[in-house]
C-alpha cells in the first residue's frame, strides 16, 4: 500500500500560507487607521460624586453623609468599647480585621468616656433605623458605631473602607455621620 506524501505535505504549506497571508491582511488592515500613527488619548472623567461626599467613599453607598470639621486620629493608643453583648460581638468583629489585615492588637473594654475611642452599642428604640441600619458618628476625640448586630456589622465595613491603603499605623478618618 503506498501513500501520498506529496499531497500530505502540500496540504500543509498550503494551510501554512493561508494562516502567514491572514496573519499580514490583519496586521495591515489594522494600521492603515489613525490609532496605529497616533497614540491613543486617556480621557478622565469625574464621577458623578455629590460634592459634600468627596473625600469619603464607601460601597454599598450611604442613606447619607454629612461632613464635618476635623479628624479622627486613629492610633496603636485607640480604644475600642462596647457596652453590652451585641456591641462587644461588633467590637471583637473590628478587632479581628484590624489584626488580619493591618496586624492591630486591641483591647476591648467597658469603661466608656474614654478619648480617642471607638465605642459599640446597641441603638433602641428610636435610634434604631432598620434590621441593617447603623449610625457612624465621627469626630475629632471618639467614633460611634450603633445599630443593630447586623447594623453593627456594616458601620464597621464603611468605618474600614476610610482607613487610607496604605495604613501603617497611624490614620486621620474624616469626621462625619454616615448613616
Amino acid at each position: 500500500m503506498r501513500q501520498n506524501y506529496h499531497s500530505k505535505a502540500s496540504g500543509n504549506v498550503g494551510r501554512f500560507c493561508n494562516t502567514l497571508l491572514l496573519i499580514c491582511a490583519t496586521l495591515i488592515s489594522g494600521c492603515s487607521t489613525s490609532s496605529c500613527s497616533s497614540p491613543q488619548k486617556r480621557v478622565r472623567r469625574q464621577v458623578g460624586i455629590p460634592e459634600a461626599n468627596r473625600e469619603i467613599s464607601i460601597i454599598p453607598q450611604p442613606n447619607s453623609i454629612t461632613l464635618n470639621k476635623g479628624y479622627f486620629e486613629f492610633s496603636r493608643n485607640t480604644k475600642i468599647i462596647a457596652v453590652d453583648d451585641a456591641a462587644r460581638k461588633a467590637a471583637a468583629s473590628l478587632k479581628n480585621i484590624l489584626m488580619e489585615r493591618y496586624k492591630f492588637e486591641f483591647d476591648v473594654t467597658a469603661n466608656t468616656g474614654a478619648q480617642n475611642s471607638i465605642t459599640f452599642s446597641t441603638a433602641t428604640g428610636d435610634q434604631q433605623q432598620s434590621a441593617e441600619g447603623y449610625s457612624l458618628k465621627i469626630e475629632p476625640s471618639a467614633i460611634q458605631i450603633s445599630g443593630s448586630e447586623p447594623g453593627m456589622f456594616y458601620g464597621i465595613q464603611s468605618l474600614v473602607q476610610l482607613f487610607p491603603a496604605d495604613f501603617s499605623g497611624e490614620a486621620q478618618i474624616p469626621a462625619a455621620d454616615i448613616r
